[in-house]
């Protein structure tokens, strides 16, 4: 009829078999209609190949841009920073086991139940024996889940059990290493029970349908608020520990992407994200400028430590919530928002309280959904208020100190806007997020957005990377999804099935730069993006563009080289020949987006 674009399966691992449902889905929806399944991918998992869809929701497209807006360098100061603060920390994994552990004997603890008893009866064993098996098996699962439906595990499902099997046993006695290895079995249907039945099917639906639910609640629902070390990377999709190999990697991962769901949702922001996209931007930049935010951080929990009151005889906030607080401040002040503003103040104060709320119950550390501790929370928000409510002192110098963060925040915001609409996949826009997203977890991202004032934007003015007042508004933004949108429409099958062809940086500023290029067919465009631009604005100060780029070049490969190129952010015409000299292309911008011809 035209009136369903798409379809988008929320919580897919949550179903018996996902392959059945979505083959009945697609036989009743036809070929035409688009459709995503929201499915979190472990590094290095691909959707199986035999569902009929467009491809993910794209919070692997998330994890990632990591490599292009972090540096690696920042991130081992806030790492220390932190430890410096908080206490020296247990190694992640051993946090995510103790997430799990606590998820599997409390939250699920009905859930392992049944399949204990289950297992048990099946295999013939008592009842410890099959806990102690089953409890190690899950702590091991490294990812969310298995697919088998009746009959045979696909091979990779059966690697994947028998790598779980293989960290499972360590820490297992002889007697139920060996039920271990039974239940393993059992999954993969080898072994005594080999050909299923009733009881072996419904344990494997069972167990299957546990390992998504308990993966999501260990670590997005808990150890994301628990290890609050660096709150950039604290995402839906994405790892507390990142990746190594920097751009070589965001670059591998894109071409992976090509190859594997070209078609899937690019994302940035969503209902589920655990901020917005334009906060985890700023966030990123933080780690850049790490020693001097410490030192602020620092600084500014001595200066209200009267604020600080005892609560069972710790302190309340304790040292690691100071630290989230501060780092949400810091990354979710907005931009417009001013010192004198007070009612503005307020309004952002009541935010960032259901945020703090939220943040403290879902760790599960002093204070629960289902066991309210109302006199520690009461203190910890206490705290938030006498910072943002009663000392106007604190608020004129924690805005006056984070100005750089915010111009490099909306300069890593243009990044990744830009490589969102020119990477593989097709870029999901999230209801509001087209200009500027400071939100928090939900419900505060479930906002209305203002559409009267997102309405207002001239998508026809010019662009300028000139005027503060267009960055700081969004309209930049806008600007820029606009322009890569229109471009999308006029060569949708270079961005669906081109190419990407990772780009050689050379020169004084290589670092500061992230270059792909996409081709098909002798189409071809280029993405340019600035990286890194804290440094950027530390290295160049007193120093005009040409000075501060020098010899920064992109090299264009041959096949390209021939090319006359318009610049769709600026409507300029250039020729690259062998490559793009930085200090002639950005011109002011710190992105830009070639097309070959006339575009």
């Amino acid at each position: 009829s035209g009136q369903v674009d798409g379809l988008r399966i929320d919580h897919v691992d949550g179903l018996a078999d996902p392959g059945r449902y979505l083959q009945q889905l697609r036989d009743a929806v036809g070929q035409d209609i688009p459709i995503y399944v929201e499915k979190i991918l472990a590094p290095g998992e691909d959707l199986p190949k035999s569902w009929p869809v467009q491809g993910s929701t794209g919070y692997e497209f998330i994890a990632a841009q990591v490599p292009v807006l972090l540096d690696p360098a920042g991130f081992l100061a806030m790492r220390q920073a932190y430890a410096g603060i908080a206490g020296q920390q247990a190694p992640v994994a051993d946090k995510m086991r103790e997430a799990k552990l606590r998820m599997i004997r409390v939250n699920f603890a009905g859930e392992v139940k049944a399949l204990v008893g289950q297992g048990a009866e099946l295999l013939r064993l008592d009842e410890e024996t099959m806990n102690r098996a089953l409890e190690e098996l899950l702590l091991a699962f490294p990812r969310y889940r298995t697919y088998a439906a009746q009959g045979e595990m696909s091979a990779e499902d059966r690697e994947l059990v028998d790598q779980v099997l293989e960290g499972a046993k360590p820490r297992l006695d002889e007697m139920a290493a060996d039920a271990a290895w039974s239940i393993a079995d059992l999954l993969k249907g080898e072994g005594r029970l080999a050909g299923g039945g009733v009881g072996t099917d419904l344990f494997r639906r069972r167990f299957q349908q546990l390992t998504g639910p308990l993966m999501a609640k260990s670590l997005e629902d808990t150890l994301f608020f628990r290890h609050v070390e660096f709150l950039a990377l604290n995402e839906v999709g994405g790892e507390l520990e990142p990746e190594e190999g920097g751009l070589d990697h965001f670059h591998s991962e894109m071409q992976r992407r090509a190859k594997t769901q070209p078609s899937g949702l690019s994302a940035s922001s969503t209902h589920d994200t655990k901020r917005g996209e334009d906060a985890r931007a700023r966030l990123f930049a933080l780690a850049e400028d790490a020693p001097r935010f410490a030192a602020l951080i620092e600084g500014w929990r001595k200066a209200n430590r009267d604020a600080v009151i005892d609560v069972d005889g710790k302190p309340a906030p304790e040292a690691e919530v100071e630290w989230m607080i501060f780092q949400a401040l810091i990354g979710h002040w907005p931009v417009d928002l001013t010192t004198d503003d007070r009612e503005g103040i307020a309004d952002f104060a009541e935010r960032v309280l259901a945020f703090v709320e939220k943040s403290l119950r879902e760790a599960k550390l002093r204070t629960d959904w289902n066991e309210v501790d109302e006199t520690y929370e009461a203190a910890v928000k206490d705290y938030v208020r006498t910072l943002l409510l009663d000392r106007p002192h604190f608020v004129t110098e924690f805005v006056r100190e984070i100005q750089p963060l915010i111009w490099a925040g909306l300069t890593n915001g243009l990044t990744q806007t830009v490589i969102k609409l020119t990477a593989p996949g097709v870029p999901d826009i999230y209801q509001g997020s087209e200009a500027l997203d400071f939100s928090f977890v939900d419900p505060d991202n479930r906002r209305p957005p203002p559409f009267e004032t997102l309405s207002a934007f001239d998508p026809k003015a010019p662009i300028s990377f000139n005027d503060p007042r267009a960055l700081a508004e969004g309209w930049l933004k806008q600007a820029v999804i606009g322009r890569g949108l229109s471009l999308r429409n006029r060569h949708p099958q270079l961005f669906l099935q081109g190419r990407y062809l990772p780009l050689t940086i050379t020169g004084p500023r290589q670092s500061h730069v992230v270059a792909f290029a996409r081709e098909i067919d002798g189409a071809a465009s280029i993405t340019v993006a600035c990286r890194l631009p804290i440094a950027m604005l530390q290295a160049g100060e007193g120093l005009t563009s040409e000075q501060f780029w020098g010899d920064t070049l992109v090299e264009v490969p041959e096949a390209l080289a021939g090319h006359g190129w318009t610049e769709i952010l600026s409507d300029r015409q250039l020729s690259a020949g062998n490559g793009l000299l930085m200090r002639e292309l950005m011109d002011g911008q710190t992105i830009a987006l070639l097309i070959s011809g006339a575009g």
